[in-house]
């Protein structure tokens, strides 16, 4: 679907992870944002055929953890139908979900991980990616 207005579906696992800054930019290139929390559950039955983009925030819940988040497994679809011809976008749980959804591993760590790391880039020729410095340091 790609409408006039580009209709971006945001689904926020968790409240202390909002979409935050990424707000401004979507709404500054004329994007409708559509924030659903999904940190109880989801129905995602006919979700990627009303928006033109997904991003997948952060939250507490572990991306491989089915048994008290079942709702994971049709996030999983979601990303699929998504990533055949619209834009997907993971932020730490969207990022491992999106992992795992196209065949990636993903498992739990051994402790958790805050704070700034410095990260070398990948993907020259990706648009997204492509203009980004060779390191920088991200959150």
């Amino acid at each position: 679907m790609t409408s006039p207005v580009p209709r971006i579906l945001v689904l926020q696992h968790s409240p202390e992870s909002p979409l935050g800054v990424l707000a401004g930019p979507i709404a500054e290139a004329g994007g409708e944002i559509t924030v659903i929390d999904c940190s109880n559950g989801i129905e995602v039955t006919d979700a990627h055929r009303r928006f033109d983009g997904l991003i997948l925030l952060g939250g507490v819940q572990c991306a491989v953890d089915d048994a008290h988040w079942p709702h994971l497994v049709d996030l999983l679809d979601l990303i699929r139908h998504y990533r055949e011809d619209r834009p997907v976008l993971g932020i730490c749980l969207g990022a491992q979900l999106i992992a795992r959804a196209l065949g990636g591993t993903v498992f739990p760590d051994t402790h958790r991980e805050f704070g700034f790391v410095e990260l070398e880039r990948c993907g020259e020729d990706d648009p997204l990616t492509g203009g980004l410095p060779e390191r920088i340091h991200i959150m």
